[in-house]
């Protein structure tokens, strides 16, 4: 049924793509340096933030965010 032109067409936006799973065979993982769900994970949270590019925000409220942050961390540690 996977080499069906009908699955074949459909295959990238009908079946789920786990972001850490491996679905390797055994030899294949070991090739790939027989890296455990934790380690993927770990690459994979890595690059995710390396890639990361801050969306664009105006700058007034940008500057409006922070006064609120620090209003609030000043409140908290007032409470503590």
């Amino acid at each position: 049924f996977f080499g069906e032109a009908h699955t074949l067409a459909r295959y990238e936006q009908a079946f789920y793509h786990p972001l850490i799973a491996d679905w390797s065979n055994f030899e294949t993982w070991q090739e790939r340096g027989s890296l455990s769900a934790t380690e993927r994970a770990h690459q994979y949270y890595k690059a995710v933030l390396d890639a990361f590019q801050p969306p664009p925000l105006d700058p007034g409220i940008r500057e409006a965010l922070q006064a609120y942050v620090a209003r609030r961390r000043e409140a908290i540690s007032a409470d503590h």
